[in-house]
């Protein structure tokens, strides 16, 4: 059985996709550079499609400013690398019947964008082109899934 994943964060700063200018920031918890451990193949993949749309301190040209903002919903990107294949049955926690599962560790993590005149459909792109998602995702079982920004 693979070790529960537990993502290690830093606190971060993301310009999210319904602002209208790219001064206001919002704080946002964004994973760390030195997660190791289980998880920590698939958290350095997220981390890194995602780099260059989150911000570790916030920018100090332009006089940007930071919100927090309670339970925002940021858009995220989700990664699932499945690290055993099924070979031996499982128990339902709910019904009781055995079944194969695949053992997988997976990670997620805010994101919004670079610029003002970005916008989420050119980011899913612009992600989906990057070597390393395509790399990620050739794998059988590994799978990398976007949930847009909330209202």
């Amino acid at each position: 059985m693979s070790d529960r994943v537990r993502v290690e964060r830093i606190k971060g700063f993301i310009l999210p996709f319904n602002g209208t200018n790219d001064k206001v920031y919002i704080s946002a918890r964004i994973i760390s550079d030195t997660q190791q451990g289980a998880g920590g193949t698939v958290a350095g993949t997220i981390r890194g499609l995602v780099a260059d749309r989150v911000n570790k301190t916030l920018p100090t040209t332009g006089d940007p400013f930071s919100l927090t903002v309670p339970r925002f919903e940021f858009a995220k990107i989700s990664g699932t690398l499945r690290t055993q294949e099924a070979t031996t049955d499982s128990e339902s926690r709910i019904t009781g019947i055995p079944y194969k599962r695949h053992r997988s560790n997976s990670a997620s993590s805010p994101f919004g964008k670079k610029a003002n005149t970005d916008n989420y459909s050119d980011a899913i792109a612009e992600i989906r082109n990057a070597a390393a998602y395509k790399t990620f995702v050739q794998t059988i079982g590994n799978s990398i899934g976007f949930s847009p920004e909330g209202d």
